[in-house]
């Protein structure tokens, strides 16, 4: 090797970093992430936490319970009080095709399909059963069996459950003069609304033949009583609609004014 540098022959190699510093170097590239943890022992349940834990799964459990309650109230009962409906209108289409057996104003069996009601400001649409057990208005709104029929002189009195599928929770808004329709066999029976009441339960002299009055009072006029609880989703009072009959036309002539068509 000369002053001026290696010959052509030599091989020039690079030094080795010293031990120490090639140490540090490969411990400053070590991550993070490679390290153990420190190890903590899991806590021990004692009776306080285990006595908050389970109350809090009853809250939980008791959470969906009434989630599902709410859910079933809402949609459950609409979707069956529908399909319901739907059996009692094929019932009484079956009913009117066929040749009366008996006179228009005869009632059926309790339970069966009676007629066609009709509320234009909530679009009800809804079959009314004979009769008024609580089995009799499970599914729709039913007759009082010893009131009028529809369109007689005297007080055709109909008990319907509060809720969304039969007389729903604003049903409080029917305004006076609003249509309150009946379709029968061969009639369109057009009422008009004009008196509301809240009574008591025991206050039954609303459905009598002259709403109100003792049941000797005799009637003049063909009228309509609906029924139903109040307040929304509670029973300690009735919500009362009278209706007058103001006109009435032949079902062959197709639907009223009133129902638009």
């Amino acid at each position: 090797m000369s002053f001026w540098g290696p010959d052509p022959d030599e091989t020039v190699v690079m030094p080795a970093l010293p031990t120490k510093i090639r140490s540090h170097r490969r411990n400053r590239r070590r991550p993070f992430r490679n390290m153990p943890e420190a190890y903590q022992p899991p806590l021990s349940d004692g009776p306080v936490r285990k006595a908050v834990r389970a109350v809090g799964e009853v809250f939980i459990t008791f959470g969906l319970v009434v989630l599902l309650f709410a859910g079933y109230e809402v949609y459950g009962k609409q979707l069956i009080i529908g399909h319901q409906q739907d059996k009692y209108a094929q019932q009484l289409d079956k009913a009117w095709a066929a040749p009366p057996k008996k006179a228009e104003d005869s009632p059926p069996l309790p339970g069966e399909a009676l007629a066609r009601l009709y509320i234009p400001r909530f679009n009800i649409k809804l079959i009314v059963v004979e009769g008024v057990s609580p089995q009799d208005i499970m599914n729709a709104p039913g007759h009082y069996p010893n009131s009028a029929m529809p369109g007689q002189i005297g007080n055709f009195s109909v008990a319907g459950h509060r809720e969304d599928a039969i007389f729903p929770r604003n049903f409080d808004k029917l305004q006076m003069g609003d249509d309150i329709i009946v379709q029968t066999r061969t009639t369109w029976f057009i009422y008009k609304a004009y008196q509301q009441e809240i009574v008591k339960p025991t206050q039954v002299d609303v459905v009598n033949p002259v709403p109100d009055q003792p049941v000797g009072a005799k009637p003049t006029k063909a009228l309509l009583t609906l029924t139903t609880c109040n307040p929304w989703w509670d029973n300690y009072q009735r919500l009362i609609y009278h209706g007058k009959l103001v006109r009435q036309q032949p079902s062959s002539e197709g639907k009223p004014k009133e129902l638009g068509g």
